[in-house]
């Protein structure tokens, strides 16, 4: 075969294999907790790991992901793959208070080998409307990953919470179940989780190029310069 067929079909294998890791599927609906009396306390809704999700502004499905009706979150990746996800938490009328965040580990059905499931609290920043350029938001904006705490949303917010699977590169390939717990006021929802690791491991190091780019226009037009006030920004 010719070196160059055999370096298109080389670099094809190796896009069809990323493309079906990082298109790991996030299927799941609303959940909702309810106390003992059947009164609606707050509920959750999941969404996927590049959405920016809003402090105080209603969540419509174009911003949140529900159009699966299942009863837990399923995710599925690669070994030494690492897939994230969110769950939004929305209280009631009168607000929550001292929310708590409990991870059960993913077990494997056949085997004991547990994956951890890890979790940020999502933290906003306020922005300012710059000079030069026309923003999507200006406001409080989703940014920070901060270390969990117990932590209160008051009524009419609502709370991202960052989860983070990282599939070890030696994990066995099958379906782990897990599970995250919420608790407020009393009242403890639990959202189960499935995991698809798939029989083949990504590729270290990555055989794509990954290009990033940054042009002295834009440093230009951000910072407000001239060419001959910084001609190292400014070549």
């Amino acid at each position: 075969m010719p070196k160059k067929h055999f370096a298109i079909k080389i670099v094809t294998l190796s896009i069809i294999i990323i493309i079906i890791a990082i298109q790991s599927q996030l299927l799941a609906s609303e959940f909702i907790a309810t106390d003992k009396n059947g009164n609606k306390i707050f509920r959750v809704l999941p969404a996927y790991s590049m959405m920016k999700i809003p402090r105080e502004q209603s969540l419509n499905d174009k911003t949140i992901w529900r159009q699966w009706n299942t009863n837990r979150i399923m995710l599925s990746a690669a070994k030494d793959e690492t897939e994230s996800f969110q769950l939004v938490i929305i209280p009631g009328y009168n607000g929550l208070q001292h929310i708590t965040i409990k991870t059960v580990s993913l077990k494997e059905t056949n085997s004991n080998f547990n994956i951890p499931i890890e979790c940020n609290f999502i933290e906003y920043v306020r922005t300012i409307k710059p000079k030069n350029t026309k923003p999507v938001y200006v406001g409080w904006w989703p940014d920070i990953l901060m270390p969990i705490k117990p932590f209160d949303v008051p009524a009419g917010r609502q709370q991202p919470i960052w989860f983070r699977i990282n599939v070890p590169p030696n994990a066995k390939t099958g379906i782990y179940k897990g599970k995250i717990e919420i608790t407020a006021d009393n009242v403890s929802l639990e959202i189960p989780i499935t995991l698809k690791v798939r029989n083949f491991k990504l590729p270290r190091p990555g055989t794509l190029a990954c290009p990033f780019g940054l042009y002295p226009g834009t440093l230009k037009r951000w910072y407000g310069i001239s060419d001959k006030e910084n001609p190292a920004v400014c070549p």
